[in-house]
């Protein structure tokens, strides 16, 4: 398969890089393209599926894909695991030509909408008590989970349990950092891995809301070792696609594509290089886990909270 490759004429500044994958909003825009010949993976259409009737008619059997630009996961230049993953779901069955860019944010999204592109990547499917405005839909079969992990002070760690005892309170006492997602509870404006951890480990935040490897990368980069971390959910990775029945026909022909690559053991393969499952380390504490160090919360008189333990399983049910 050939990946068509499009380049911004300036940088993306790397806190809005890490954000891209995690919000619904647009950013920045892209300038040209170098269009490269259609590829020659063909993906076969099964007479059951509805026909792209409303879409041009080279869709019929030719697809465009639009990757958000995720550098190490999704580059500029149209490389990265998970183009590489995204490749591998429709080689996997010969009929139908696809062609892949690596584009912003904002024009991947506007492109699913208008119908420029039939389908984008990656995004998250939130919870289903959980509620999103957007202008498109998510594909049935995910690629993968992403682990979100909340990030919080030695002594006074936030949980998903501790969230949820205090959803409803108003004013929300907590202070978290988090994706400019609906997780259903009150966050704070994200500004970049770096401050949010170190605002957390001086007290100054209760918690940062984020995938676990950029995270992870970050924690071990500022070595901080009285963060403390706590699995707070793990989420389907997904596919955008348009609304109606041409979405339909994509979705179906995504799903019979995830089905093969997963059956033949490599969706997992490939996928342990995009993101893991969550891994209970901890950064090697200062001192006993127990102490009673002051935060944000604990300022405004919130009961302490059990420490995580790494010894302890994670429940394969609790999302």
């Amino acid at each position: 398969m050939t990946i068509r490759r499009c380049l911004p004429e300036g940088p993306i500044a790397s806190a809005w890089r890490r954000r891209l994958m995690l919000q619904s909003l647009a950013w920045a825009g892209l300038a040209g393209c170098d269009r490269a010949d259609p590829p020659t993976t063909r993906l076969p259409v099964k007479a059951s599926d509805p026909a792209p009737d409303a879409v041009r008619p080279r869709q019929r059997d030719h697809l465009v894909g639009h990757g958000i630009i995720l550098p190490g996961l999704i580059n500029e230049r149209g490389d990265g695991p998970m183009m590489k993953l995204v490749e591998a779901v429709w080689a996997t069955q010969p009929g139908l030509t696809v062609t892949l860019e690596a584009l912003p944010l904002e024009r991947v999204v506007d492109n699913i909408v208008n119908g420029a592109a039939d389908f984008g990547f990656p995004d998250l499917r939130l919870p289903g008590d959980v509620t999103t405005q957007r202008a498109y839909r998510w594909s049935t079969r995910p690629m993968g989970q992403v682990s979100f992990v909340l990030y919080s002070r030695q002594g006074a760690l936030v949980t998903r349990e501790r969230i949820e005892a205090l959803r409803q309170v108003r004013p929300f006492p907590m202070d978290i950092e988090a994706p400019d997602l609906e997780f259903g509870f009150p966050i704070r404006r994200f500004t970049s891995l770096g401050s949010a951890l170190a605002k957390v480990s001086v007290g100054r935040l209760d918690a940062l809301l984020w995938a676990q490897e950029e995270a992870d990368d970050e924690l071990r980069r500022l070595n901080l070792p009285n963060v403390r971390r706590a699995l707070f959910g793990e989420f389907d990775d997904v596919l955008m696609l348009p609304d109606g029945p041409h979405g339909t026909w994509v979705d179906r022909a995504w799903s019979r594509g995830v089905a093969a690559l997963s059956g033949s053991g490599r969706l997992a393969k490939l996928y342990h290089d995009v993101h893991r499952q969550f891994d209970p380390w901890q950064p090697r504490a200062a001192g006993p886990e127990t102490a009673p160090l002051p935060n944000a919360a604990a300022a405004r008189g919130l009961p302490p909270t059990p420490l995580f333990s790494a010894h302890v399983k994670k429940d394969p049910n609790h999302v």
